[in-house]
């Protein structure tokens, strides 16, 4: 399936389309390219992300869904399985730059952020789809409920 591209940014299905562009007064969406380095630090922000009461995706709701690790290592690099509860596989990688560097625990540890970050986006994104679909009045802000996302009842199901 091919998508039509467009000099215009997407505005979302029915949204109503503008020759000028969406974003700004201008109508154009801005991208502007700094040289300074974030103020806050990862700490901080993730502090300040924590506070928040609104519906999030939390590193223990991801990790309630999980549902086996396996690792695979070979001289030089690791490889991790991530299976979720719902049977999705997602893969991460470690490898060192140099063979003399391989340590099989570090390699354990980078391969299973690197799928766990990867399932931090797609969570994200379902978080995204269950707001999107489902009125406010049933999503009340994350201090009023627990932080975990569930997977919307399969059609089977209900």
């Amino acid at each position: 399936m091919a998508f039509p591209v467009s000099p215009e940014p997407y505005a979302g299905p029915g949204a109503a389309s503008s020759p000028s562009g969406v974003g700004t007064p201008s109508g154009k969406t801005q991208i502007a390219a700094e040289k300074d380095p974030p103020i806050l630090s990862v700490a901080d922000a993730q502090h300040l992300a924590a506070e928040s009461q609104y519906r999030k995706v939390t590193r223990e709701s991801i990790e309630a869904k999980i549902a086996q690790v396996q690792y695979l290592t070979n001289e030089t690099m690791t490889i991790c399985v991530i299976t979720m509860a719902n049977g999705y596989r997602q893969v991460g990688t470690a490898a060192p730059a140099h063979p003399g560097n391989f340590n099989k625990e570090v390699g354990r540890t980078y391969a299973f952020e690197d799928a766990f970050r990867s399932l931090w986006r797609l969570e994200g994104y379902l978080l995204c789809e269950q707001l999107a679909i489902t009125p406010p009045a049933l999503f009340p802000p994350a201090s009023a409920q627990t932080q975990s996302i569930s997977t919307p009842p399969r059609e089977a199901d209900r």
